[in-house]
């Protein structure tokens, strides 16, 4: 019985070995994601752009609650020299057409803003905005009710928009973001640039700080440039290469936006410029269900979009979990070495939790770093328990056929094969 003990023990070391290595690199990519972030910020913004190309601004925007105020009132007030935006909602009898409205002092059977027509006292606008854009797209049947959006407003392109924004109604926008976003674009050292999210808990609860956590995960992975991907919630794009890589023609009949956008971009083998400081704020109010309905839908997107993405996501999760598992029951069996890759895996957490809460001590504000104290504890003391809901999450996505999103059930079969199967 001693020999097969020793032998088991045996096997072990090996996968531990490796384990304590995985928690190595998840600490020196966080500190690296520091580094280069500093870094990136220093050489970004030590010359100005020779000139600030005229910018259009496309969001997709449904239904009204706290996060849409802040955005709107965050994108009407950039301190950008020259931008339009085009609002693209679904339905003339979408609740935020009056809200938007309202702001710009629109009559009902209005939909163009120019700085002619008096705004709201509940609203400042920047001087450099020309000109707002409220378009109905109706409803898709073929693609993602957001690619049908984005679509439908990209029709009324000018060639006069040099720079192609897009950004999602539920991030913060200071004043500063749209001029930084397209500063790589400006200063014409890549023609795409993306940033990402971190979600921001708007109300103390489990499913919030998680989310937050497994999602500050993924944002700080960082790494060399051509692992770069586009996120949907914020980026831009020349609009000479918006014509060169066909973005239009790739985005039809897709459900994803952004995944679809890396992929034609890397196709295309053109350079992401990721902007590793202007990680967007981005409120989250999730109990249970919507924490694991907003996960199912991530990387129901993941794996059929990013396929590799996703194998990397679930063998990471599960390699840590049955390491965590074998180890810790190996040590209550009385096999008591097993405490050197504990002992050792807590200090590499512990590390790698204070690099990332030092990434948010530079990028956000006290408001939100307030908010995010709760998840700084996950961060240090609950590294396996969040990576095991991590994995849940990753694995229940498996064999899905069906994505419930904004109230639309989808059969996705393909890059660009949507169907829509009901409404809610």
């Amino acid at each position: 019985m001693s020999i097969l003990n020793e032998l088991t023990h045996n096997t072990w070391w090996p996968l531990w070995a490796m384990w304590i290595l995985q928690g190595v690199f998840g600490f020196y990519n966080v500190w690296a994601y520091r580094k280069k972030m500093i870094q990136q910020d220093k050489d970004l913004y030590a010359v100005k752009p020779k000139s600030y190309k005229p910018v259009v601004l496309f969001v997709s925007v449904k239904g009204i609650d706290d996060i849409i105020d802040v955005f709107i009132k965050g994108i009407f007030n950039q301190d950008y020299v020259n931008y339009r935006i085009i609002l693209t909602v679904e339905s003339e009898n979408d609740s935020i057409c009056a809200v938007i409205r309202d702001y710009l002092g629109l009559q009902k059977n209005q939909y163009t803003w120019t700085p002619k027509i008096r705004v709201s006292d509940k609203i400042q606008v920047g001087d450099g905005l020309q000109e707002v854009k409220l378009n109905v797209a109706g409803l898709s049947n073929n693609c993602g009710q957001k690619i049908h959006n984005i679509l439908h407003a990209l029709d009324q392109l000018k060639d006069s928009d040099k720079l192609i924004t897009f950004a999602d109604a539920d991030i913060q926008c200071e004043p500063d973001w749209l001029r930084k976003l397209v500063t790589p674009l400006n200063l014409q050292t890549h023609k795409v640039v993306t940033t990402y999210r971190w979600l921001i808990p708007v109300f103390p609860s489990m499913p919030n700080w998680l989310a937050s956590v497994i999602n500050a995960s993924v944002a700080t992975l960082g790494g060399p440039e051509w692992c770069n991907m586009i996120w949907g919630g914020s980026n831009a794009i020349t609009q000479e290469a918006y014509h060169e890589i066909k973005l239009y023609d790739h985005w039809k009949g897709a459900l994803n936006d952004d995944l679809q956008f890396s992929y034609t971009v890397k196709k295309a083998k053109l350079p992401i410029s990721y902007i590793r400081s202007m990680m967007r704020p981005s409120s989250i109010k999730f109990d249970w269900e919507k924490f694991i309905a907003f996960g199912r839908r991530q990387y129901y997107q993941v794996r059929i979009y990013a396929p590799f993405m996703w194998s990397i996501a679930f063998v990471t999760t599960l390699f840590y979990t049955i390491c965590f598992v074998t180890v810790w029951l190996e040590l209550l069996s009385g096999f008591l070495p097993a405490i050197i890759p504990i002992v050792i895996m807590t200090i590499l957490n512990q590390l790698r939790a204070h690099e990332r809460i030092k990434i948010c001590r530079y990028i956000f504000t006290d408001e939100n770093l307030k908010k995010l104290e709760p998840t700084f504890k996950l961060e240090r003391f609950a590294t396996s328990f969040w990576f095991f809901i991590h994995l849940v999450i990753i694995s229940i996505t498996t064999f899905m056929k069906y994505i419930l999103w904004a109230y639309i059930k989808y059969h996705v079969t393909g890059r660009q094969k949507t169907e829509v199967i009901s409404r809610g």
